[in-house]
Formats: structure tokens, C-alpha cells, sequence
């Protein structure tokens, strides 16, 4: 199970990446793979990256309205966002140059942050000592906010589905 699960096309799999560093860094556990349903369903929260060419993909448009309804959804917008997602926590990213460090994503950050955290209160079931914990999954979080100097974890890969190829699982 993870915090955060990426929903994309692939030709933005490189500003996913770069993103899904910033959470890594940030603490937050990626989702390695396809999006299917059951990796949302199993996410605290789900980034859509919204760009010219995702935005013409259908099967990349299903799968952003599904982490809509499931309440799970942030957009991470390189063009403008539809006005259709209003409600929905959406971040224009339109002017960032790449940098996971750079200050335009702590807005996004503290939202994904935020919704990861109390999705995984919903997903946690108790333990036998009536302590939260949840099935499968094992949250290793730093107990103190990492030092600047600190090496950062790259996530391996992150793979965007080719949606209007096959329709996702």
C-alpha cells in the first residue's frame, strides 16, 4: 500500500518522477507500477498530472474521474486545469522548471500530504492490541524531518499506462 499513486500519461512519466521524488523525500511512500484500481483503492491519495496530451487520452481521463470519486484526487496542472475540477485541489505548475526542492510545490505537497494521511485513517484497521494499523501496509516515516544534506531516494520508475492501448485494470 502506498501514500501516493500517480495517474499519467507517458510522455509525463519524467514530471511524475521528479514529483514523486519530492514526496519521497517529503516521507510519503510512491506507488512503483501500473495504475490500476486496486493501487488506488490502496493509496491515500492519487496525483493526476493534467497536461495537453493527457487531457486527449480517454482512458487517462476514466482513470483521473475515478480518483475523483473516490476522493482521493489532486491535480498537479501543467496547463490549465478544466473547470470541471474546481472543488478539487488543483495546483498550476504550469511555470515549475523540475526542481522536487523548489518552493512552487509546497502547496501541493501539504494537500497530498494532508489527504494521504487522513485516507489512511480510513484504510487502517486495528491490531490485536486495539493499536491503528493497516493490512499490508508499513509505513517507515522519519520520526524527524530530514536534514538538507541528507541523500534523497530516487523511486525507481514510475509507469504510466498507455490507456487508450488497453484499458486498465
Amino acid at each position: 500500500m502506498a501514500d501516493v499513486v500517480f495517474v499519467c500519461v507517458d510522455v509525463d512519466v519524467d514530471r511524475a518522477e521528479a514529483l514523486a521524488e519530492m514526496f519521497a523525500a517529503g516521507g510519503l511512500s510512491v506507488h512503483q507500477g501500473k495504475f490500476t484500481n486496486a493501487a488506488l483503492c490502496l493509496a491515500g491519495a492519487a496525483v493526476v498530472v493534467w497536461s495537453k496530451l493527457a487531457m486527449k487520452s480517454r482512458g487517462f481521463i476514466a482513470a483521473a474521474e475515478r480518483a475523483i470519486a473516490e476522493g482521493k484526487a489532486v491535480f498537479a496542472c501543467f496547463n490549465p486545469a478544466p473547470s470541471a475540477i474546481e472543488e478539487i485541489p488543483n495546483f498550476d505548475l504550469g511555470d515549475w522548471n523540475g526542481d522536487p526542492e523548489s518552493e512552487a510545490l509546497n502547496n501541493l505537497f501539504f494537500a497530498v500530504d494532508r489527504l494521504a494521511m487522513t485516507n489512511r485513517d480510513h484504510l487502517a484497521v486495528e491490531d490485536s492490541e486495539g493499536l491503528p494499523m493497516a493490512e499490508g501496509w508499513t509505513a517507515a516515516l522519519p520520526l524527524t524531518p530530514l536534514a538538507h544534506d541528507q541523500p534523497r531516494l530516487r523511486p525507481t520508475h514510475i509507469v504510466a499506462v498507455d490507456f487508450d492501448a488497453a484499458a486498465p485494470a
